[in-house]
């Protein structure tokens, strides 16, 4: 508790520090504190105070910057990130469209700034059931994600079974299920038959074919799921890795 005041005071002291640059005339620096502060005051769940820096930053480099200057593509993301966390879906979408329009010309295509605005656009059309809009964008995070770290990384995986989740969703299980023998195969050869996220992908294994009305296979992958977890601790889900099977669209999706 005490780390978390120490941390919390900081940030304020911080904060105080960077309002007072915000007398300051219109330029690139002053814009980052305003975006720096933005993210300071979400991350202190002040979402209102958050979004009032977020719009100053935004607003200030479109006044003083390119159109198609990346810092508007950041002040865009962060934008959008906080009305996601709002579940302000419309509003978050158009933002993230614009900022991966504008990261996608001024980053090569597997660029993490690329990469993590994909994803989160991804997400937030399945929260929308906008399942067509999703999926080449689920497509485009597996291509990144296989780029950068090589086909048989965990990351991949992930990207496997997010995609695969979506084609569950679209009733398209002769897609799905490659897709999670294929991340079932990495996690094993990657962290070993006992793993959490061994578990993970058989259990939505499990669930594809209870859909399908293979109920004999549905049973014997959940009952396989099931033998992970009773094995103990050390093979369950860590309490701080990997809060969801997609990356988080929390504080981590925010840019300083």
């Amino acid at each position: 508790m005490f780390y978390e005041g120490a941390s919390k005071d900081r940030l304020r002291r911080r904060a105080l520090q960077l309002e007072e640059l915000a007398m300051s005339p219109e330029s690139p620096g002053l814009a980052r504190s305003l975006n720096e502060l933005g993210v300071l005051y979400y991350l202190q769940d002040n979402h209102e105070v958050a979004e009032q820096f977020f719009k100053r930053a935004l607003q200030m480099r479109e006044n003083i910057l390119s159109k198609d200057h990346a810092d508007i593509a950041q002040s865009l993301h962060n934008l959008a990130s906080l009305y996601n966390a709002q579940e302000r879906f419309s509003l978050a979408a158009s933002l993230y469209e614009r900022a991966l329009a504008i990261r996608q010309k001024a980053f090569p295509s597997e660029h993490p700034s690329v990469a993590t605005t994909v994803n989160q656009l991804a997400i937030l059309y399945r929260k929308q059931n906008e399942y067509t809009k999703a999926e080449p964008l689920y497509k485009q995070a597996l291509e990144i994600r296989e780029k950068s770290f090589g086909a048989s990384h965990p990351s991949v995986a992930t990207a496997l079974n997010n995609l695969a989740v979506l084609y569950c969703k679209m009733h398209k299980y002769s897609s799905a299920e490659p897709l999670y023998q294929r991340a079932l195969k990495i996690y094993e050869e990657s962290f070993g038959p006992g793993h959490f996220r061994v578990a993970e992908t058989l259990r939505n294994l499990a669930v594809l074919h209870y859909d399908k009305g293979d109920f004999e296979s549905a049973a014997r992958l959940y009952k396989q799921c099931t033998d992970i977890k009773e094995q103990g601790p050390s093979v369950s889900r860590p309490p701080s890795e990997f809060g969801k099977s997609e990356w988080a669209g929390d504080s981590r999706s925010l840019y300083a």
